[in-house]
């Protein structure tokens, strides 16, 4: 039974351990209950301060010892660590200790010694940890960090999903140099487009972050860029992370004047509509530009919104196409026409009268009127 709270700064665990031996002959059972409660917090944001005390409840209550550690990680693969340790069944002796783990890409080596004050002993050594856990992209066992029996793996797979199936086939090309974060390594995934992270712990859920600062192409649309999972010790998860080629496009709707100029019309409601089933609307600024982003790989037509074109009376006067090819780049600027039609004629407004038959003299005075 372990238990966990905290309080303050401070995080404090307590564990209880109960074992039973028995034989097949006729001896008595033994029984065995054991103990822990520890305390721990960080100092500065640097230092790791932990306080550890063992103690015996069955067959009789006895404490036991009473250890007190510091760690502190120097770098990303460079970790110090400082301990005593006093044994309370025997005040007089004592034991310190110092090492330095490294944190290789397959392995944890530990250099360190220790000394104990109760026969003036002291001793130097190192350790090297590492596990062995089944890479399918390899598909052979591999040495890992330690901890791939007790704990999850996850294999990772970027891909371009060209077609938008979500699947990796047809012209789908893997993506190189995604970026995984979050398990005890940063991880980046091969000329494949596949990364095998080991060390993501054995909670209810996982959570990587994926990073695509390194990535050739960034104009993707891409699922979140949080993956959650739930770790399964000593197995692995599969995550397809399907990211579609996307690009920009800037469109510009111009309104030409009376001398031939062109002018950029603001507040201009245009739209895209794609062959992919895609549809993206937009206003155009004070200049008449109106930039569209994140659009799918496809072919575009340029369409006003039907509303304010048939308020205004406003029509294009072509329809240039626009391809979106998403190979990173820009596609090129739009420029595009449109014309107002003239007001029509109410119906419902009189006609002037026709002029009434009359003497030459007032006919004369009529036209000099008019």
């Amino acid at each position: 039974m372990r238990a966990s709270t905290t309080a303050s700064s401070f995080l404090l665990s307590a564990g209880l351990e109960y074992q039973r031996n028995s034989g097949r002959q006729n001896t008595s059972a033994t029984e065995q209950l054991n103990g822990y409660f520890a305390g721990s917090t960080f100092r500065g944001y640097k230092w790791q301060i932990r306080s550890t005390i063992d103690f015996q409840i069955l067959p009789e209550l006895e404490a036991r010892s009473l250890a007190i550690t510091a760690d502190r990680d120097i770098s990303e693969t460079v970790a110090l660590r400082l301990g005593i340790g006093q044994p309370l069944d025997n005040l007089d002796g004592f034991n310190l200790t110092a090492s330095s783990i490294f944190k290789l890409r397959f392995a944890d080596l530990s250099v360190g010694g220790d000394y104990n004050n109760a026969d003036q002993s002291w001793r130097v050594g190192a350790q090297l940890n590492f596990g062995l856990n089944y890479n399918p992209v390899a598909g052979r066992y591999q040495m890992t960090r330690p901890g791939p029996g007790s704990g999850g793996s996850l294999l990772f797979e970027a891909f371009l999903d060209r077609n938008g199936n979500g699947i990796f086939d047809g012209d789908d090309t893997p993506v190189p140099n995604v970026t995984l974060e979050g398990a005890e390594a940063k991880v980046r995934t091969g000329l494949n487009g596949r990364a095998f992270v080991t060390g993501v712990g054995a909670g209810p859920t996982a959570r990587l972050l994926v990073g695509l600062d390194e990535v050739e192409n960034t104009s993707v649309q891409t699922p979140p860029s949080t993956v959650q999972f739930s770790p399964r010790a000593g197995s692995f998860t599969t995550v397809r992370y399907p990211m579609r080629p996307t690009g920009e496009v800037l469109v510009r709707i111009n309104l030409r004047r009376p001398d031939g100029s062109l002018v950029g019309l603001s507040a201009a409601q245009v739209r895209l509509v794609g062959n992919n089933g895609f549809a993206v609307e937009g206003s155009t600024e004070f200049d008449g530009s109106a930039s569209f982003q994140n659009l799918p790989v496809g072919q575009y037509r340029l369409e006003l919104d039907p509303d304010q074109a048939q308020r205004l009376r406003m029509s294009l006067l072509e329809t240039p196409p626009i391809v979106i090819e998403g190979d990173g780049g820009f596609a090129p600027d739009v420029d595009a026409e449109v014309k107002f039609a003239p007001r029509p004629r109410d119906d419902a407004e009189p006609e002037a009268p026709a002029p009434a038959p009359s003497d030459g003299a007032t006919q004369q005075k009529q036209e000099d009127s008019q």
